[in-house]
C-alpha cells in the first residue's frame, strides 16, 4: 500500500501547477543559466595529487573485489563505491567549496579503503553496525551509485524479527551539499533513511528503491 500511495503522489505531481520553476525565465536561456552548484575553490596540486593516488588505489581494490566472483561481497560494493565517486566527482567537477573539505575527502577515502579491505578479507562489519551507517545502491534510473544514510537504533532487531517503523527524512539540500559533504556530515537519531537530495526534484522512484533495499 505504501508503494502505491507514493507512486500515486508522484503521478499527481505531474499535473499540479507550480508557482515557480528553477530560477525563473532567465534559467531557460542557455547562455545565462546559473551553475548549480557554484564553481568551487582550487585544490592545491599536492593535495589533489595525493587524493588521485588514493583514488587509484581504491579503484584497484574495487576491481579485486569484483574479481572474487562472490555475489555476497559484490552486493556490498555500492557501500564502498560511494566514497570513490564522492571524491572523484569533487575533483573532476571542482566541487570543493571550503578548504576544510579537503580533509573530509581524505577521511572518506580512508573509510573507503577500510571497507574495501574488509570485503577482500570476507569480513564486512558495517552491515551489522548500529547507529548512523552510510550505505550505497546502484540507481535503476541512471545506473550510478548513490549514497544514503541509515540510522539503526540500539533496540533494532537485525534479524527482522520485530516490526519496526522506518522514517524518511527529506532534509532538502543547499547548493553546496556535494556528495563529499553529504557523506561526511549526515547525522540523525532514530531509524531513518536519509535520501540525498538532488538539484532537480528527487525522483520518487529512487526513494522507493531505497526502501526496498532497506527492507
Amino acid at each position: 500500500m505504501l508503494f502505491r500511495f507514493l507512486a500515486a503522489c508522484l503521478c499527481l505531481s505531474f499535473f499540479l501547477p507550480s508557482a515557480s520553476f528553477a530560477d525563473g525565465p532567465q534559467d531557460n536561456i542557455p547562455e545565462n543559466v546559473r551553475r548549480i552548484p557554484a564553481e568551487g575553490i582550487a585544490v592545491p596540486e599536492e593535495r589533489a595529487a595525493a587524493m588521485r593516488t588514493s583514488l587509484t588505489s581504491l579503484q584497484q581494490q574495487l576491481e579485486q573485489i569484483r574479481g572474487l566472483n562472490r555475489p555476497d561481497l559484490t552486493a556490498l560494493l555500492p557501500d564502498v563505491m560511494i566514497f570513490e565517486r564522492a571524491v572523484r566527482c569533487a575533483l573532476d567537477y571542482n566541487e570543493f567549496f571550503d578548504a576544510r573539505e579537503f580533509d573530509r575527502a581524505d577521511e572518506l577515502l580512508v573509510e573507503g579503503h577500510k571497507r574495501a579491505t574488509e570485503l577482500l578479507d570476507g569480513q564486512p562489519t558495517w552491515p551489522s553496525r548500529r547507529g548512523l551507517v552510510v550505505r550505497g545502491y546502484i540507481s535503476r534510473i541512471d545506473q550510478t551509485v548513490q549514497p544514503y544514510g541509515l540510522v539503526i537504533p540500539p533496540t533494532y532487531a537485525l534479524d527482522h524479527s520485530v516490526p519496526t517503523r522506518c522514517d524518511l527524512w527529506f532534509h532538502g539540500r543547499g547548493e553546496k551539499l556535494s556528495e563529499v559533504n553529504f557523506l561526511w556530515g549526515t547525522s540523525a537519531q532514530r531509524r531513518r533513511i536519509h535520501p540525498r537530495a538532488h538539484h532537480r526534484p528527487a525522483p520518487l522512484w529512487s526513494v522507493l528503491q531505497r526502501i526496498q533495499i532497506c527492507r
